[in-house]
């Protein structure tokens, strides 16, 4: 889903440098960060179905419902 560079951006986790660098480079270059938007929607509206989210969305609810007793 998210491409480095393409449609947003990606870090080893924990890693500070990277972490600031990156924003440093989305602060700094609109145009960059106008792109990486822009990609990141295309992708979405490419692969994402509205209907499907909305409805795994309701799937996680019911589950999480169905073991409240549990809890």
């Amino acid at each position: 889903m998210v491409q480095h560079g393409s449609t947003g951006l990606i870090f080893q986790a924990g890693d500070a440098t990277s972490l600031c660098e990156n924003l440093y480079n989305l602060l700094i270059d609109p145009a960059y960060r106008g792109m990486l938007g822009a990609n990141a929607q295309e992708w979405a509206l490419k692969h994402w179905d509205q209907k499907d989210a909305v409805q795994k969305v309701l799937d996680v609810y019911k589950e999480v419902l169905s073991h409240k007793s549990e809890m």
